[in-house]
Formats: C-alpha cells, structure tokens, sequence
C-alpha cells in the first residue's frame, strides 16, 4: 500500500518518508475517502474522475500548506486508489497539534470539501457527493519497520474515514425513520 503512494510535489522516495519518521518520532496521517467519485467515473470516464481526484488532492494540499509549515507535510495521491492523504511530520512531543490542531483541521476540510467537489464535479454530477476525512497518528517504534508502521497508520486513518461514512448513512436512516414514523398514517387520518 505504501509502496504505491505518489508524492503531488516534489516526488519524494518513500524511503525518505521513513526517515522522516524516524527523526521526527510520529507522524499524522489524514486521510480523504474519495470512493464516491467513482460513479464520476463510470458515467464520464477516467479522465474526469482523474481531474476531479487530483482537485480535491490539490486543494487538501493547499489547506494543509496553510495550517502546517511546508517542511512538515508530505501531500500524497494514492495510485490506483480512492483516497488522498496528507502526512504531517511533527515532533512526537508536539501533544498540542495531534490532539487539538489535527482535529480541528480535519473538521474544517471535511467542511469546506463539498464546495470544491462541487466547483471540481460541475458540470458532471448533479448531486454532491460527501467525501469523508480520516485521520490517525503514527508513534514511531525502532524496534519495527518504518513503512509497516507508515501502512499502519494509513489504514487507520482509511478506518476512521469509514467509521465516518457508516455514522452519516446512520444518521440518514435514522432521520428516513423520523420522518417515516411522524408521518400521520392512512389509517390515523380517517
């Protein structure tokens, strides 16, 4: 999995990544769910769904850039796959940004993506569809390998970006229930 990730910028290996964490002791993974695009895909082609891919890609990148120093984000698109992440190198004593500032980051591009997916879909979709943020921390370990703990991390944060699917769809039903059950039945009214 990692081994397929591609740097947007300036195509750093991933054997320097692992240094990075490395020197750097952690490493926080944010990660976007961009699956629902694929129906972009099926109904435009690829290179639609490429375009929009690498939109939103651009712009996690450039909120990032805005949030942390460049030194310490790495902003990969993941080749062959229906997900974005961002890698921010801090310090593992930097509690401040993986338990405040992370979160809060996270929140706000979680926000503010449906506006650009709808600049990038326009005119090829209709409906907006909700791309969904995940996140995880990585501590490193000497005892075991940087990229295993790198993937680990990744799939966390795939992890948390489900877990925020499967809590919106719930939150759908529930609400589909609500308006079902107010709903005066055909045997009430009369």
């Amino acid at each position: 999995l990692v081994a397929q990730l591609k740097e947007i910028g300036s195509r750093e290996p991933t054997s320097s990544v692992a240094e990075r964490l490395a020197s750097h002791g952690a490493a926080a993974i944010l990660v976007i769910d961009i699956a629902p695009l694929v129906e972009v895909e099926r109904t435009h082609g690829a290179t639609v769904y490429e375009n929009v891919a690498s939109s939103v890609a651009s712009f996690a990148a450039e909120m990032a850039h805005e949030f942390a120093p460049a030194v310490d984000l790495v902003p990969w698109e993941m080749d062959g796959r229906d997900h974005v992440a961002l890698v921010f190198f801090r310090a593992s004593t930097d509690a401040r940004f993986y338990r405040d500032s992370l979160p809060r980051f996270a929140d706000r591009l979680d926000q503010e993506l449906p506006a650009q997916c709808r600049k990038a879909l326009y005119p090829f979709a209709m409906t907006l569809p909700h791309l969904h943020v995940g996140w995880s921390v990585v501590h490193c370990n000497p005892g075991l390998q940087m990229l295993r703990q790198i993937e680990k991390g990744l799939a966390a944060a795939l992890r948390d970006a489900a877990l925020a699917r499967a809590n919106e769809q719930r939150h759908q039903r529930e609400a589909l229930l609500e308006l079902l059950t107010a709903a005066p039945t055909l045997a009430e009214r009369r």
